[in-house]
């Protein structure tokens, strides 16, 4: 869900000529970090006690701060340092939340019970 609407915000600002069309954006954004709290407050509820579950939760978490401070300073350094125009890093973000979907699609066909890619229990 995340990943579909940070994709659909980064398409909406890329194309969207018209206010109503950033403001649904913004919509979408906000949707977007919401679901990346949620999940992972879910995921600590869910997992009541077991600390491997609750040790690598926090990991993602720390990676995906991660995540959002090396990806602010690149495109500070492409923006200021490089002068790519604004319309580029745009695109570079929205091939990004393309990329994002696709992986986040892949983990969950594999995740699933019975599928090929299903791992085995430890």
């Amino acid at each position: 869900f995340g990943a579909l609407c940070g994709l659909g915000c980064s398409l909406l600002t890329r194309f969207g000529m018209v206010a109503w069309t950033q403001e649904i954006s913004q919509v979408l954004i906000e949707a977007n970090f919401a679901s990346r709290l949620v999940l992972s407050q879910v995921a600590l509820q869910i997992s009541k006690g077991s600390t491997d579950f609750q040790v690598a939760s926090h990991q993602i978490k720390a990676l995906l701060l991660a995540s959002n401070a090396a990806s602010s300073t690149l495109g500070e350094l492409l923006r200021d340092k490089a002068g790519v125009p604004l319309e580029t890093l745009v695109d570079i973000g929205v091939a990004g939340q393309c990329l994002t979907l696709l992986f986040s699609m892949l983990l969950w066909t594999f995740s699933r019970p019975g599928s090929e890619g299903e791992a085995s229990p430890m």
